[in-house]
């Protein structure tokens, strides 16, 4: 902030600030990223002594995150989509919900009959497992890999094998853009498969083979689930 302050008094101001994935700014920015919400607040001040706009970018702008961005931005105006229009689950997509026993072995089974069920071609396509923790990515991933290690050959989860990793934002910068770009298939390392991860992977991320997403549990909200789900499907025609 200090700056672009500076910069803003060498130049006598700017046309815009802009704010990518702005929906962070209320739905992480009460908690999980305090500073996505002090950057608007900073923002906001230095409008009172240089003339500029906002301009603020996003798929899911629910009428709830709407209304909180507008508290402490009250003149912005809404571009695009209406907030009874919102929906940002292409219709390609399918949904479909699974009640299992609230024991880990039971989910990780559940997951593992997934990938059988559907006979996964991982060589097309791959899998975003989303926890909640830290510790659940990488337990789900361990566990998986063992069911897959110990799988029948014949069986789709036996050639994920050693295919299956986790994400988060405890790893270091290094660590997720490798295991972003294995999963990506861009590197030349064997690919990953299976992506167990939190919410911090995604943001920003376009991957296009990405054709199935599981919840190893529900989000705390309902617009995490919605662009969890958003991470699929990114290309219709793959």
């Amino acid at each position: 902030i200090n700056v672009l302050h500076q910069r803003m008094e060498m130049d006598g101001g700017l046309e815009y600030i802009i704010f990518d994935e702005a929906h962070c700014i209320s739905q992480w920015g009460q908690d999980f990223r305090p500073d996505y919400r002090n950057a608007v607040l900073q923002c906001n001040e230095l409008r009172k002594q240089y003339d500029f706009m906002f301009a603020m970018f996003s798929a899911t702008i629910t009428s709830q995150v709407e209304m909180d961005i507008r508290s402490f931005l009250p003149d912005i105006q809404r571009l695009g989509q209406s907030a009874e229009d919102y929906n940002p689950i292409r219709q390609h997509i399918n949904i479909s919900f699974n009640i299992v026993t609230n024991e880990d072995k039971a989910r990780v089974s559940e997951i593992a009959e997934f990938v059988e069920r559907n006979n996964i071609d991982f060589s097309k396509s791959c899998m975003i497992v989303f926890c909640r923790t830290h510790r659940q990515c990488e337990e789900t991933a361990d566990a998986l890999n063992e069911l897959a290690l110990s799988a029948t050959s014949s069986s789709v989860l036996a050639k994920c094998a050693d295919k299956i990793g986790f994400y988060h934002a405890g790893l270091d910068a290094d660590s997720r853009n490798y295991i972003y770009e294995q999963f990506k298939r861009v590197s030349n390392g064997e690919p990953l498969y299976i992506l167990c991860a939190t919410k911090a992977f995604g943001m920003g991320m376009d991957i296009p083979n990405v054709h199935y997403v599981v919840h190893y549990n529900p989000p705390s909200v309902l617009e995490d689930f919605l662009q969890e789900v958003g991470r699929a499907g990114r290309d219709e025609k793959m």
